[in-house]
């Protein structure tokens, strides 16, 4: 997802994927937000440097999706989302889903909320996110998630961390991290959330990468994004 040019990512594959060749992506074309100290910014993705997710991610996307084999579209405006997304393999959510506070914590408490609803966070440990987030960090993506290539270096320019990704009501834990915390990190950058692992989506998955800039054309990681794909499909 798009936080201050910074993150956060979230993706999910909904149920009878394994047919399915469409792929929807979408996001809120949210023109401001409020900042930390009251100050509204006007037009946020196109006058405060920040990424324009119609120009700055979805080319990428749909360029490493149609390379795998599917058929992804672009919808704009949670509004104009279909009723019907079993059509769908999978999802990619690559903004903000409404204006108002500062980004980060509003994103952040959108994305654990969900999780939390769905099954990931059955036990007594909380989801968190943490707070801050870092300068560049190269990570190392775990071998179970080397499905699409066997690169496993990735950079991130600003990520946040994922603190704890829940546990089920035996104290086991149903997120899995994806990447090492990488020098000058607290925590994982990405994570997922695996078929089976949530009570309330038995036979979906998730991937939450907390930055974005992986997705532009300055920090592209194609590799790590062609990784995603195949986790999300097999995993």
């Amino acid at each position: 997802m798009n936080f201050n040019g910074s993150r956060l990512g979230f993706w999910f594959r909904p149920q009878s994927r394994i047919t399915r060749t469409k792929v929807l992506v979408f996001y809120d074309p949210t023109t401001y937000y409020v900042g930390p100290t009251g100050t509204v910014f006007q037009n946020f993705y196109n006058t405060q440097g920040d990424v324009n997710p119609e120009t700055d991610i979805w080319p990428n996307i749909q360029n490493r999706e149609i390379a795998a084999g599917y058929q992804p579209e672009l919808v704009i405006g949670y509004e104009n989302l279909p009723a019907d997304m079993n059509v769908y393999s999978h999802v990619w959510d690559i903004a903000l889903n409404r204006p108002g506070s500062y980004p980060e914590l509003t994103r952040w408490e959108t994305i654990t909320s969900f999780l939390t609803q769905i099954g990931a966070n059955q036990g007594p440990t909380n989801i968190q996110i943490d707070p801050l987030f870092f300068g560049g960090v190269t990570s190392i993506v775990k071998p179970d998630f080397l499905i699409a290539n066997n690169n496993n270096m990735v950079e991130f320019a600003a990520p946040g961390s994922w603190l704890d990704t829940g546990t089920d009501t035996n104290g086991n834990p149903t997120g899995v991290a994806m990447t090492t915390p990488g020098i000058g990190g607290q925590a994982y950058p990405a994570a997922m959330w695996e078929t089976g692992s949530l009570s309330n989506a038995p036979a979906g998955a998730i991937i939450s990468v907390l930055d974005v800039n992986f997705l532009t054309d300055a920090f592209l990681q194609n590799d790590f994004i062609d990784n995603i794909i195949a986790s999300l499909m097999q995993r």
